[in-house]
């Protein structure tokens, strides 16, 4: 198992998220994605903020908007 302080390449991070590397690589481009670069062609993910800034995506289920907008 991966510690929390872990740092992913490309394709780990793209296994890891499900998700195409080209999607990573645009992410990286973008600057939408936390990561740290070690050299001009050297990017890595740490675990952890990856873990964050999923996390902070994460969007509520619709039975619970629906809940809270039925409530007086």
């Amino acid at each position: 198992m991966a510690s929390l302080d872990e740092n992913l390449t490309y394709q780990q991070v793209a296994t890891y998220l499900n998700v195409k590397i080209g999607t990573v690589y645009s992410w990286v481009a973008r600057g939408e994605i936390p990561h740290v670069r070690l050299g001009r062609r050297v990017v890595r993910f740490p675990k952890a903020e990856i873990q964050k800034w999923m996390a902070a995506r994460l969007m509520p289920c619709r039975d619970d908007l629906g809940a809270s907008a039925a409530q007086p």
